[in-house]
Formats: structure tokens, C-alpha cells, sequence
């Protein structure tokens, strides 16, 4: 769902359809639906927030930070094999090459493929300085 805070829109990641064109990647891929399996702590964020999602099944994974035009800010895993379960992992507000990002509207976006089939969840995350 989404939350309006100080004139702020903030959004709740779940599995399943999200508006088409935030990022310009298409948003149409099976999903889970309705399960809350990505969020993030605190947010909005100064300069750390802590990344808690869940792996329905165990299957290589990619999670990266993109920006509200759907540049590539960070890659958090790299198609790494995860087990199914809970996980949980940091972003320091830095891009890939360690620089500090700017203010302002990300994603988390995570995809993993099981059985043929890639699986998207995303939170948007905000961060403040």
C-alpha cells in the first residue's frame, strides 16, 4: 500500500504487480501474491537501513539498488545461491563504487528464478539527509 507522510509518498514492497514504469522494467512476471517478502528498517534512512526479506524457495537470487529512473546504484547479491527462509542484508547508502548517494527515492528491487519462472518483489525506500 502506499502512505503519504509530509507530502512524501512511501510505499510497502510486496510480491506482485506494482505501477509499470517506476523503473522502466517490466512488471509483468509471475509473483507470489499478496505475501510481504521484502521491506526495509527505518525507513526513510539517514545512512544505514537493514534489508529483511524472505526466499520462498532456495534458488539463485540478484538484489540491487536502482533509482527512481532505474539506474543501478548497488548490487547487493549477485545471483547468489540463497536457501529458502528468511534473510537479511545492509545497504550503507553507497553506490557501487563506494561513493555516497544523494538524497532522495530508491528501490530494492529482488528477483530470483525458480522453476523456469523469475520472481520480482521491490520495496521503494527513502533516504534523508
Amino acid at each position: 500500500g502506499m502512505v503519504e507522510a509530509n507530502g512524501n509518498k512511501l510505499y510497502v514492497g510486496f510480491w506482485g504487480p506494482v505501477n509499470a514504469g517506476i523503473t522502466g522494467v517490466d512488471e509483468n512476471t509471475p509473483s507470489v501474491s499478496g505475501t510481504s517478502l521484502i521491506s526495509n528498517y527505518p525507513n526513510p534512512f539517514t545512512m544505514l537501513t537493514t534489508i529483511n526479506y524472505t526466499v520462498p524457495q532456495s534458488a539463485p537470487l540478484m538484489m540491487r539498488i536502482v533509482d527512481m529512473v532505474g539506474r543501478e546504484i548497488r548490487t547487493l547479491v549477485n545471483n547468489e545461491f540463497m536457501e529458502s527462509g528468511n534473510h537479511s542484508i545492509q545497504w550503507d547508502a553507497k553506490d557501487d563504487a563506494g561513493s555516497d548517494v544523494g538524497a532522495g527515492n530508491y528501490v530494492c528491487e529482488m528477483s530470483l528464478t525458480v522453476n523456469g519462472q523469475v520472481l520480482k518483489a521491490r520495496v521503494p525506500m527513502m533516504l534523508v539527509k
